[in-house]
């Protein structure tokens, strides 16, 4: 075995380094089957494997370097090696902006589904890149860009920019929707969506292992308005091959034309709405409730305090603290629109059920999450996983046979209120992500267990922390058996989150110190 292994790893390197791009992308499944064959190795024979893969990497040929180091990072997730990516995209002159732009993703992603990759040097790194990427497409403009002075814009109007819209039950879609709303129901203004779509199908022939494809959904094209809850939205979409420089030409035209009061840009990372603070301030929502928005632009919101973390990074990105509003970043939920029963899921209706929710259960169900779970589940304790857990049959059996007998995995839902209707508990694996389900959680009145990392403790506030898996265990096994600590937390529960909940108020209160900040300015 070993040395079928070691003998595929050179056949592998071959390829890569002396294929060409369009006709590598062929190859795909058989370097998966490879990568998946190497994982399941000892550790021995993957450091072999690993000293073979970066012997065979060449700095000349850029896009084969990229790819070997991108496999090595997915089987070893070794910090030093996503340095050593991040410092060598940002050096490299042969890439263009649109390359480094999908390469800026890849590494976001990699950062943030594994705790492990995010470092105060690795998050310098991935800003710098994101800030060389903004530049990048600067030069690639025609737009001279002029800030517009405040007494000439238009006070009654805001452009809202989203880089994805997708469905009703995805969070960002939301956030943008529930902002645009607060805009005109209280702020009484003027409001344009813009899908500036740069989060869709990437530039097509950068290769990176195991890449994430931006998802564009063709649905909303011929719409010029969205209706979300009581406002109809005015809504202009762009085509699935952002950033592109022409259109982004055509985006800041528009600004100049319609000259809004402001930007609201759902996220950090949007090229036009970075471009676009050259012209009028741009506020920034941070989608992360726990860390700052890599970004550029003048403003963004973050729901903790800043540390001396954060003071540095803002420092050596040339921001200031000024830069930041303190905010509690709130959720519009999808409204419930059925009842669901357990016995319609197929769950025992006497258990206690744990739930677990999350679109990257692949990467976030790791296994001492799944060794914990083991230690609690019987035929009393169920857990059930809601979302996309693809790796759910290749739960060992003979390893975890309580969680193999004891688990349902119920895919995606359209409903996630109705689901976690049926369910006791929350359950958060150590991740960044996680943060509209917890709230969801919290709605229905379901208490949440969480460590302390990520968005979802964030959210939840401290009374539902614990420091580590094996306190997880624990508190799990306390919530079953003591009902009057149940009772008082998920009370809790449904207090907490009115004010996550609470869009209108506090979107309000960030306008407002926006503009004071912007008024101390002048």
């Amino acid at each position: 075995m070993e040395k079928d292994i070691l003998g595929d790893t050179y056949y592998v390197c071959q390829i890569i380094n002396n294929m060409p791009l369009e006709q590598l992308y062929d190859c795909q499944q058989l370097i998966n089957t490879y990568v998946n064959a190497v994982s399941k190795q000892s550790d021995s024979l993957i450091e072999k494997v690993v000293h073979i893969l970066k012997d065979n990497r060449k700095e000349e040929k850029t896009r084969a370097y990229i790819y070997l180091s991108s496999i090595i990072i997915n089987i070893t997730l070794e910090l030093e090696e996503l340095e050593l990516l991040e410092k060598y995209v940002i050096k490299n002159t042969e890439l263009t902006a649109g390359e480094k732009h999908f390469l800026f993703y890849q590494i976001k992603y990699l950062m943030f589904c594994n705790k492990s990759l995010t470092t105060e040097k690795t998050i310098l790194l991935k800003w710098q890149l994101f800030q060389q990427v903004v530049q990048m497409y600067k030069k690639l403009i025609k737009t001279e860009l002029k800030y517009i002075p405040e007494t000439e814009r238009n006070h009654n109007f805001v452009l809202v920019v989203t880089e994805q819209f997708l469905r009703m039950q995805h969070g960002p879609t939301k956030t943008a929707l529930d902002r645009c709303r607060t805009l005109i129901n209280e702020e009484k203004k003027n409001v344009l969506l813009v899908n500036s779509a740069e989060l869709g199908s990437f530039y097509s022939n950068c290769l990176f292992y195991n890449y994430l494809q931006g998802e564009y959904l063709e649905d909303y094209t011929a719409m010029s308005e969205i209706i979300w809850k009581d406002v109809k939205v005015p809504y202009v979409k762009c085509d699935n091959d952002m950033p592109n420089p022409e259109v982004l030409d055509m985006l800041l035209a528009m600004v100049y034309q319609l000259k809004p009061e402001y930007i609201v840009m759902i996220g950090g990372n949007s090229v036009f709405a970075n471009l676009a603070d050259n012209i009028v301030p741009v506020l920034a929502v941070g989608l992360s409730p726990s860390a700052m928005e890599t970004t550029m632009v003048s403003y963004q919101t973050l729901t903790r305090k800043l540390d001396e973390q954060d003071i540095r990074l803002l420092h050596q990105m040339g921001k200031t603290e000024d830069s930041i509003i303190q905010s509690v970043f709130t959720s519009g939920l999808k409204e419930q629109t059925e009842h669901i029963t357990r016995e319609k899921l197929g769950l025992p209706r006497e258990a206690f059920v744990l739930a677990v929710v999350g679109a990257r259960l692949d990467a976030e169900v790791t296994e001492s999450f799944c060794q914990m779970l083991e230690s609690v589940l019987d035929d009393k304790i169920i857990v059930i996983f809601l979302g996309i857990y693809n790796k759910y049959c290749e739960i060992d059996e003979k390893k975890y046979p309580r969680l193999k007998k004891y688990s349902y995995y119920l895919g995606l839902c359209y409903d996630v209120l109705a689901h976690l209707e049926c369910c006791d508990l929350y359950i958060n694996p150590i991740r960044s992500g996680g943060g509209t389900s917890s709230v969801e959680s919290l709605y229905k009145g379901v208490p949440v267990v969480t460590t302390e990392y990520g968005d979802v403790p964030t959210n939840v506030g401290e009374a539902f922390w614990v420091k580590d898996y094996e306190e997880m265990k624990n508190v799990i096994k306390r919530y079953y058996s003591d009902s009057e600590f149940y009772q008082k937390q998920s009370e809790y529960a449904l207090q907490r989150v009115k004010r996550l909940l609470d869009t209108d108020g506090e979107f309000v209160k960030i306008i407002s110190e926006m503009e004071r900040r912007e008024q101390c300015k002048a």
